[in-house]
């Protein structure tokens, strides 16, 4: 909301006292699927800030659930990586993480940048380590990869996917990165 918006614009209307059919409205998305196929990829890595964690904790739960016939994984490895300000909401996910922290598909790293009671060294939440401070996306989505495709995904505050976004594209061709952004500021 604010100066020059849709919402600002919807606000005018109404206090116009228009008519609703007077009114030419569009509405679009959300489309319901990735920009690409995690199958396609040779590793998934999944970049949330906060919430942002809701859409990537569903395609890592996916990840880790969906198996082949033969009992395989149906999708390539997957590393989630969730930073948060605030330990708290880790109560909300606290069923998902444990499932996750189970899984021989899924890796799981969460940072916490906050400055809530943890002190100022890394702690152990429920069974996995929660490391202090931000994380260095290019150690952890660039520097180690040889060949292949990489599928990253990103959903989080702006700083957080623009930092992943220009890591991946500082990386040479080799491997392939493709990158998927989900937005939820305005």
């Amino acid at each position: 909301m604010g100066a020059g918006t849709w919402s600002e614009a919807l606000i005018k209307k109404a206090k116009l006292r228009e008519a609703p059919s007077d009114w030419k409205v569009w509405c679009g998305g959300p489309q319901g699927r990735l920009s690409f196929a995690l199958e396609h990829c040779d590793e998934v890595i999944l970049c949330a800030g906060g919430i942002g964690c809701t859409p990537m904790m569903s395609i890592a739960l996916m990840a880790h659930r969906k198996k082949t016939a033969s009992g395989e994984f149906f999708y390539p490895p997957v590393r989630l990586i969730w930073v948060i300000r605030n330990l708290d909401l880790t109560v909300a996910f606290e069923a998902t993480l444990a499932e996750l922290e189970k899984s021989s598909n899924v890796t799981l790293s969460i940072f916490h940048t906050g400055n809530d009671d943890a002190g100022g060294s890394d702690l152990l939440l429920n069974s996995h380590i929660v490391k202090k401070g931000r994380p260095n996306f290019y150690e952890l989505i660039v520097s180690k990869r040889t060949d292949g495709v990489v599928g990253v995904y990103s959903c989080g505050p702006r700083s957080m996917m623009k930092a992943v976004a220009l890591n991946v594209a500082r990386q040479a061709s080799s491997p392939k990165f493709l990158l998927h952004e989900e937005t939820f500021e305005l």
